[in-house]
This record gives structure tokens, sequence and C-alpha cells, in this order.
């Protein structure tokens, strides 16, 4: 479903010149789960903003459901690939109701159903279709994310790219989103591309994932073998250990 090939992405010139990515290559396909974990900075976020067209400062070769893309995207495009950001907050419009928010995609592409399918993306992010005349301050933090993952959703994409989708989120609802993503999935036959630098939720979501730093790709595994710890590079070692958690020292034998 997804193929990059030394996908690129560089900013600024001479001195000032800076790699965000560099030359990293995958594959993802259709129905799978593929995580991008490393630390902030490390490039994960600009690689799905080049997936999704956000980003257009990007060399080498992007294939999106067997189609080469270029780096302006026909809006037939984005019936294919959506994006939920982190910010559930900042990613919706304040002055616009969930309504005119999640029509709005369905204007841009000239569908005639907009009310049918508003009602539908609701349901099927547990909403209520009232929700629809809401202001995004009148929601919680859980709920604007979940008008956030419908407004991805109502035009029926292929691919749902998620960057760091519930690290704003309190803790208490992170694992309601969570599971929510993982329904949805199922349900709807979708392709995930999961940002985080959280390793657990990595492996509670995805099938595999590629470990990032300083905008390469030093290690592309399944779960299973995260889970078993069976990693091989060191920076991964490292992160694999940091998710771990603190562990106390024994105490010292009494003299």
């Amino acid at each position: 479903m997804i193929e990059a090939e030394d996908l690129s992405v560089i900013y600024g010139a001479g001195r000032k010149r800076f790699r965000a990515v560099d030359d990293v290559s995958f594959a993802v396909a259709e129905g799978e789960a593929f995580g991008l974990v490393g630390e902030s900075g490390c490039g994960k976020s600009t690689i799905l903003r080049a997936l999704c067209g956000l980003e257009e400062r990007w060399t080498g070769r992007l294939v999106i459901d067997g189609v080469a893309v270029a780096h302006r995207r026909p809006r037939a495009f984005h019936k294919t690939v959506q994006m939920v950001f982190q910010d559930p907050y900042g990613s919706l419009h304040p002055k616009k109701t969930v309504h005119a928010t999640l029509m709005q995609s369905v204007s841009i592409q000239r569908l005639d159903d907009g009310l049918a399918r508003v009602e539908r993306a609701l349901v099927d992010v547990g909403l209520d279709p009232g929700f629809r005349f809401r202001y995004p301050h009148q929601l919680s933090g859980g709920q604007r994310q979940r008008v956030a993952i419908a407004r991805a959703l109502i035009l029926e994409p292929k691919i749902l790219l998620l960057d760091e989708p519930t690290s704003a989120l309190d803790v208490s609802v992170q694992a309601e989103v969570l599971n929510l993503l993982a329904r949805l999935r199922r349900e709807h036959t979708l392709t995930f591309v999961f940002v985080s630098h959280d390793l657990a939720v990595v492996e509670h979501m995805c099938d595999r994932l590629a470990v990032m730093r300083a905008g390469q790709i030093v290690e592309t595994m399944d779960v299973a073998t995260l889970s078993a710890g069976k990693v091989e590079a060191d920076y991964t070692r490292t992160l694999f250990e940091a998710s771990q958690g603190y562990r106390r020292a024994p105490a010292a034998e009494p003299a």
C-alpha cells in the first residue's frame, strides 16, 4: 500500500542545510499497521507530512496504493490518504461546529451524501450524532480527538496516518482512543502508519515498526521481536530498556 524509496527531506541551504529525513526506505502492506518510533526531532512526523502531501520539499520515490505520487497531489488523492494530528484542539477550527468541520472534506470532494456521512462517521467513533452541533471548546480532549478521527474517516480512506494521536490526551483517555483506532482498523480494513515515541503503544497497535534516529532508520523489526527484546541496534536497545521503566537497585546486604 505504501512504498518509500530513498525518501529525504532537506531544509535550508549552505551552512543551515539540515536533513530532517535522510534516505529512508520502507514498505507497508495493505491492512498492516506500521510504526515509526524514535525521539522527538528524528523525522517521524516529517515522513507523515511527505506521505500525505503537506510537505513538498522531499526527494526520492513515493508509491501510494500502487501509484507513484508527485509533490502536488490531486484532490482524489485525499480520498485514499488521511491524517490524524497530535493536538486534537489545534487541528479543529475553534469557530466551526463539528458538523461544519466534517462537512468541509465532503464539500471539497463534491460528494452529495454529506449528512449521512457525518452521522455515520460520528457513530463510528463512538459519538452521538447530536455532537455535530457542538464547538471544539464544548468537547473534552478525548471527544475532540474522536472528531478528528471522524474527519479522517469521512471520506472512507484506505490509509490512515497517525501522528502521536494520544500523546496530548489524559492517561485515562489514551487507552480508549487506542482501542477505538484498533477497532476501526479491523472494521474498515485500514492501513496504518503510526508515529510514536512510546514503544509500549507501538507494540500494542502495530505489526511492524522502524526505529528512527537523526532522520535515518536504524532498525526495522516485527512486534514479536520487539516484545522479546531481540533488538540489534544499540540505539534500539537503549529505547527498549528505557521503556521498561525505572528498576530499583537491590538493597544492600546488612553488614
